[in-house]
């Protein structure tokens, strides 16, 4: 198995992570953070604001920690990129309404006041 994360900060700072092995580790003790035992690891950082400005890592063992907070917010908030098409098609019909019965209440006050 290989895996890929790819990463955006912040910051503006690109990374990718390649790992030929990836599994959870349970620590109880560790409550609201997910740690991933990688193998064989390759990272390489950029950051965008300067071209060539760059780094790598490679190492036999890592532990990716990912804090579950940063999670559930990106679960109950998806955004266009984390939905699917039909889902973002759903999303904007759903706003269109919402914008015409607004619309449908304004207007007769807007009349009312001229």
């Amino acid at each position: 198995m290989i895996l890929l994360l790819l990463i955006r900060t912040a910051a503006v700072i690109k990374r990718f992570i390649t790992a030929s092995k990836a599994f959870f580790k349970e620590d109880s003790s560790n409550r609201g953070i997910i740690s991933l035992n990688l193998d064989n690891v390759f990272t390489h950082s950029d950051d965008v604001k300067k071209q060539l400005d760059y780094s790598y890592l490679i190492s036999e063992k890592m532990v990716y920690n990912i804090l579950l907070s940063d999670i559930s917010v990106s679960i109950r908030n998806p955004g266009p990129r984390e939905m699917s098409s039909v889902d973002v098609f759903k999303a904007i019909k759903l706003k269109e309404k919402k914008l015409e019965e607004k619309s449908r209440e304004y207007i007769p006050q807007m009349i009312q006041i001229i």
